[in-house]
């Protein structure tokens, strides 16, 4: 584990120990790849804020990467994630679908090339191009693969800002990543030159849902229902639109 990710670690027990000893029961720990700061973080931060005040449950939002959550929601570290495929359970056997999706993943290839045009993902086959994707992002792995391209011509990355500096270094021509991940390190200007990325295809889009452990079961229809009753009540909406002028004000 880099040092980074460990004090990220460390950070989030401390926090999971203040917030045990605040309301003498420990709190219901999510994972997300997504940053307070983001707009996708922000969002989904008050939504489950509020569906778990509501449900009368301490709750923690940790920002874990993709990959670093399922294998601690595998492993049972942590209690759930709050946004993952309708398939992820099947990869998962420990995972329970909460069947309320209040977010939606949109996939996509990006590049620098301004002459890279692709009608659709299979017209990689014929291109001698390099291709990276982020680890852990379940539709993108199993899209890509199952195209069979070299070995060489297919490499997966641990972050977003990684694939994209590979594109940028010339050692990959296209990336493929969920968005809302992507938006927010365009947003942050912290990879220099990402302004001249584009995106050059939308593979798919799906309704992403909450996961909880198995040992949770019996939650996962309450936060349904509850999250159902905050859509309905424009609470989600209002919630979003919130996040988005608070980014932009920045």
């Amino acid at each position: 584990m880099s040092c980074t990710r460990r004090h990220a670690l460390a950070a989030w027990l401390l926090a999971w120990g203040a917030a045990a000893a605040q309301t003498g029961r420990s709190p219901i720990v999510l994972g997300t790849d997504q940053s307070e700061t983001s707009y996708h973080g922000r969002w989904i931060r008050r939504a489950y804020a509020e569906a778990f005040r509501r449900l009368d449950l301490p709750l923690q939002l940790v920002h874990l990467p993709t990959q670093r959550a399922a294998a601690m929601l595998a492993q049972g570290e942590i209690d759930g994630e709050v946004a993952r495929a309708r398939a992820y359970a099947a990869a998962n056997p420990s995972a329970i679908r909460v069947d309320e999706a209040i977010l939606e993943a949109r996939f996509v290839l990006y590049g620098l090339d301004p002459a890279l045009r692709l009608e659709r993902v299979e017209d990689l086959h014929g291109r001698p191009l390099r291709v990276v994707y982020r680890r852990g992002v379940v539709f993108c792995e199993r899209t890509l693969q199952a195209l069979q391209l070299p070995p060489e011509r297919l490499m997966d990355v641990t972050d977003t800002a990684q694939g994209l500096n590979m594109v940028l270094a010339g050692r990959a021509d296209a990336f493929c990543d969920i968005d809302a991940a992507a938006a927010p390190v365009f947003a942050s200007g912290s990879v220099k030159g990402a302004a001249a990325i584009r995106r050059v295809l939308e593979l798919d889009s799906a309704d992403n849902y909450p996961y909880l452990h198995a040992r949770h079961a019996a939650l996962a229809p309450r936060l349904a229902e509850v999250l159902k009753q905050l859509k309905a009540e424009g609470l989600i909406e209002r919630y979003r639109q919130e996040a988005k002028r608070e980014v932009e004000a920045k």
